[in-house]
């Protein structure tokens, strides 16, 4: 994940977030949630074989494919190594799982223990932030200004959330219903809305 302060003109962060594999893992679980089958390409069995059984990602000796070939997988590993090792978290098949118990009889899941690790840098220790805002402007002009092919639109990094985040400040969040019932049984567990409180209570509450 990396994030890059806004200029003047395009005033939100330019920001590239991705996971190294194919596909998201969250891709799985709510697959995993929805009873859905998943397209091959995402995920290889035990036999190093496509499937379309999300299940697959969470047993042993299977996984998600990397994304580019060994681009991807050499990316996963420096960066396992940085966020995993490095901080003394779990890595590999030990770090656990958000899953386990979606089914009667799936096995408890292991603890997560994810780490991370945080680069922060300041940009004014290079030159005035001013200066930068304005190039940055200047630069991010010359790509909108590109030929985009027919029927597409040259979008920036971050301008979608920018846009998504603006939206949702004037108007509704949307949420899986399944993802809903589950937040509202936690919220419940936890006394934070009594029995027989909806979803959209939640909401209400956290205005």
């Amino acid at each position: 994940s990396f994030s890059f302060p806004g200029g003047k003109k395009y005033n939100y962060p330019i920001m590239f977030d991705i996971a190294c594999t194919t596909v998201a893992g969250g891709k799985l679980e709510m697959a995993l949630r929805n009873g859905e089958e998943i397209p091959y390409g995402w995920v290889v069995d035990e036999n190093g074989q496509d499937t379309h059984d999300p299940r697959k990602f969470f047993m042993d000796g299977c996984g998600l494919t990397s994304f580019g070939g060994h681009k991807g997988y050499v990316l996963s590993v420096l960066l396992e190594i940085m966020s995993g090792i490095l901080p003394g978290a779990a890595y590999g098949n030990a770090i656990g799982t958000r899953v386990s118990r979606i089914f009667p009889g799936d096995p408890p899941g292991l603890k997560e223990n994810v780490g991370h690790l945080f680069i922060v840098v300041d940009i004014g220790q290079f030159r005035p932030i001013d200066d930068i805002q304005n190039d940055l402007d200047e630069y991010l002009d010359k790509i909108k200004g590109s030929r985009a092919a027919e029927g597409r639109k040259i979008i920036i990094p971050g301008e979608l959330e920018a846009q998504a985040c603006a939206a949702r400040s004037e108007s509704a969040y949307s949420i899986n219903p399944k993802i809903g019932e589950e937040l509202l049984q936690v919220a419940v567990n936890y006394g934070y809305v009594p029995e027989g409180s909806t979803v959209e209570s939640l909401f209400e509450k956290c205005k």
